[in-house]
């Protein structure tokens, strides 16, 4: 921070109370540090969600921001762009490359008014993940905050899956000299492979359930469709160094839309090609395609894509089953269930409702599940199935009644 007291400071990241992938505290906190620490030049780069919060909401996150830096007396918001641009994790450079000439060299509809901005987009149809880069001016027509060379940027996202296309296009090195020259922060790892200050690293896990794999040589295959890999890889394995596993990632459909399956049935297929193989124990695969499309909000293609996953879980069922294997169904969280709200309405965004767990097993006959369970429960869970006491670092408890 005190880099910036003679520079400017940026803070990018996702303006958003959801809290999946940031926090507006953090941002309010990252304000008064600054403040603290007398630094003038504060430009905030909001990244518009409508995706993990009700769509055309943006407008009142914007506005929250600037009445919160006008009653702490610091701050701008410089640039506006909808995630769909900022937070692309597919590899599409071309979106990320439309963020970085916003952030870099102003380029972008030009406008004075940020809340104004959002609803016209609003009013052109342009819901708010899909909002075209912004830059804010001042009364000359000037940019208000560009980023430039010895500048500090802090990305405030706390998840990082969404914003390591972004920190890499804006990070200067050897082969790409023409960038800023900045010092940039992220506020967790994002990518160990960045090799940029952190502010707050991974706190070290002991006993995770893929170390216990790896202590009983129980091999492992994680299958899933485009980034969602990181959902059954970096986030399932909690820091954690598996050397016993496989990845099979399957290509993501370029318009979830037009294919509500998605790669539902190339998913099915690599997981019987992997039991057939027979060189893994265990499987860890992610269907994405009902979460996806409940997102869009079409309730049609919505259910359109749970049919299909239904298909393809029944496929898999049927073939463990034949090699007397178990299947453990269940989710990280709800949505396409609770796809529209009293009034009628698609809120477009996760539930809290409770998520289903079930055991499919030919040897279950007599066994019960309990009735409260946790998400903390999963992993006790899985080594009682496979025999394995749980460690002590583990807090929930096995699932089974009876056994």
């Amino acid at each position: 921070m005190q880099k910036a007291t003679t520079s400017s400071l940026h803070l990018v990241g996702l303006l958003s109370n959801a809290e999946v992938h940031s926090s507006q505290e953090v941002l309010f906190a990252l304000l008064r540090m600054a403040k603290n620490h007398g630094v003038t030049n504060v430009f905030v780069h909001g990244i518009l969600d409508g995706k993990d919060v009700p769509i055309r909401t943006a407008d009142a996150f914007v506005e929250a921001v600037e009445v919160k830096m006008t009653e702490m007396q610091i701050g701008k918001i410089a640039t506006l762009c909808g995630r769909y641009y900022a937070m692309d994790k597919d590899e599409n450079w071309e979106l990320t490359a439309r963020v970085y000439t916003m952030l870099v060299y102003s380029e972008g509809e030009r406008i004075r008014d940020a809340v104004t901005a959002v609803r016209r987009s609003f009013l052109r149809g342009i819901s708010d993940e899909y909002i075209r880069p912004i830059v804010l001016e001042d009364e000359e027509g000037n940019p208000i905050g560009s980023i430039k060379d010895g500048d500090v940027v802090i990305f405030f996202n706390h998840r990082g899956d969404g914003m390591r296309q972004l920190v890499k296009a804006l990070l200067r090195d050897e082969l790409h000299t023409n960038r800023p020259a900045t010092h940039m922060v992220c506020l967790t790892e994002y990518d160990e492979n960045l090799s940029l200050p952190v502010a707050f690293p991974k706190e070290p896990h002991q006993n995770v359930l893929v170390e216990i794999f790896s202590n009983y040589n129980i091999k492992n295959c994680r299958i899933a469709e485009g980034d969602k890999i990181h959902f059954v890889s970096d986030f399932f394995n909690v820091g954690f160094k598996a050397d016993d596993e496989r990845r099979v990632i399957i290509p993501a459909v370029k318009n979830y839309m037009l294919a509500p399956e998605m790669a539902s049935f190339k998913i099915t297929d690599a997981v019987l090609q992997r039991i057939e193989a027979d060189e893994e124990d265990v499987f860890i695969v992610d269907f994405s395609a009902p979460d996806v499309l409940a997102s869009s909000g079409d309730l049609q293609r919505t259910i359109e894509s749970i049919q299909f996953v239904d298909t393809c879980i029944g496929a898999i069922v049927k073939r463990v089953l034949q090699i007397d294997g178990v299947v453990v169904l269940t989710s990280t969280h709800g949505h396409c269930e609770e796809l529209l709200t009293f009034n009628g309405k698609n809120p477009a965004i996760t539930s809290f409702n409770k998520v289903p767990f079930h055991l499919i097993d030919k040897r279950a006959d007599g066994i019960k599940l309990r009735e409260e369970g946790s998400l903390r429960d999963i992993a006790p869970t899985i080594l009682g199935i496979l025999g394995i006491s749980k460690p002590d670092e583990m807090t929930g408890e096995d699932l089974r009644e009876n056994v």
